[in-house]
C-alpha cells in the first residue's frame, strides 16, 4: 500500500504498452458488448488475471420514437430508437393477432408520450399510467406496452464481461481461494460490491471486505462515454501484479475506449439499419 500511495512513479506507458494498448484499439466491433469482450480477453494475456468489464448502460438515452413492427401473425418487434441515432430491439409473441395499421398507430400513440424522455424514466409505474391513457385501446396496448417495459429493463440490466478466470489457478497463493473466487465472479451482488465505489483504485487483500480476495489484488479501472453513461474494468489477480504496468494501460485504456467506439461505429454505418422518424399519426385506432 506505501509503495502504490507514495513510492510508484505516475507513469504513461511506454512505447511497448503503449503499442501493446493502440493495438487493442484496431478492434473494430459492431457495438460496445463485443469490443468490450474483444479488449477483455487482450488485458488479460496481458497481465495474466482474470478481467472483469462491465458494460454501459443507456440509462441517459433520451427517446426519439417507438415503434411496434408485425414481422409475422402474432409476432412482433418492439424498436426503440434514441436522439443519438442507437437502435434497440426485441422480439415477442402476441397473445392475439394485431393489424400492422393498429401496430403503426400504437407506436406514434406512444412516442406522442415518451419522446424526449430518458430510458431509466420508463419505470413501471411510468408505463401504468401510460396504459390508463389508452381509453378504448387499453386491452390491445397492454401487451405492447409491456413489451416496450421489458426491452427497457432488458437494456438497463448491467452487463459483465469475465475472462482469464482459470489463470488464477497459477498463482500459488491464490490456489486455496481460486475456486471461491470463481463462484463469486458469478454472484452478481458480489461483483457490485467488488466493483463499486466512484473511484478507480487498487484494494489489496482485505481492503475488498471479501474473504475469497484475502490474498488478492484488484484493480478498479473506471471509464466514460461522451454520452456519460460508463463501467468498469477490473484486473483480478494475486497482491504482486505489476501495477506500474498495468495501471498505465488500463487508464490509457479507458480514456480512449469512448473515441475508440465512436470510430467503430462511424465505420460500421454503412451497415445499420436505421428505423427513421415518421410522420405523426392523428385521429384514434378506433377511427381506423
Amino acid at each position: 500500500r506505501l509503495y502504490l500511495d507514495f513510492l510508484m512513479p505516475d507513469d504513461e506507458p511506454d512505447a511497448e504498452n503503449r503499442a501493446f494498448a493502440d493495438s487493442l484499439f484496431h478492434v473494430r466491433a459492431v457495438d460496445m458488448d463485443s469490443l468490450l469482450e474483444e479488449m477483455s480477453d487482450a488485458v488479460s494475456q496481458m497481465t495474466g488475471c482474470a478481467v472483469v468489464t462491465t458494460a454501459p448502460t443507456p440509462a441517459k438515452e433520451r427517446i426519439d420514437h417507438v415503434d411496434a413492427v408485425k414481422i409475422a401473425p402474432f409476432n412482433v418487434v418492439t424498436v426503440i430508437v434514441t436522439e443519438s441515432g442507437e437502435v434497440y430491439s426485441r422480439s415477442f409473441r402476441l397473445g392475439y393477432d394485431m393489424t400492422a395499421g393498429a401496430m403503426e398507430f400504437f407506436g406514434g400513440w406512444l412516442t406522442e408520450r415518451v419522446k424526449g424522455k430518458t430510458l431509466e424514466s420508463m419505470t413501471q409505474s411510468f408505463m401504468q399510467e401510460t396504459a390508463m391513457q389508452a381509453g378504448e385501446n387499453i386491452l390491445l396496448f397492454t401487451p405492447l406496452l409491456a413489451a416496450v417495459y421489458e426491452l427497457v429493463c432488458g437494456l438497463l440490466k448491467p452487463v459483465r464481461h469475465v475472462c482469464g478466470h482459470t489463470k488464477l489457478f497459477s498463482y500459488g497463493e491464490l490456489k486455496p481461494t481460486a475456486l471461491d473466487i470463481l463462484k463469486m465472479l458469478d454472484d452478481d451482488n458480489a461483483m457490485r460490491e467488488v466493483l463499486s465505489g466512484e473511484q478507480s483504485g487498487v484494494r489489496l487483500g482485505h481492503e475488498s471486505h471479501r474473504s475469497e480476495l484475502a490474498d488478492a489484488g484488484v484493480i478498479v479501472q473506471r471509464y466514460r462515454l461522451p454520452n456519460g453513461s460508463g463501467g468498469v474494468i477490473g484486473v483480478i489477480g494475486p497482491v504482486r501484479q505489476n501495477y506500474r504496468k498495468i495501471l498505465p494501460v488500463l487508464k490509457y485504456f479507458a480514456d480512449n475506449l469512448g473515441r475508440i467506439f465512436d470510430e467503430s461505429q462511424d465505420e460500421n454505418d454503412n451497415v445499420t439499419e436505421i428505423f427513421r422518424p415518421r410522420a405523426k399519426l392523428s385521429g384514434g385506432f378506433a377511427d381506423r
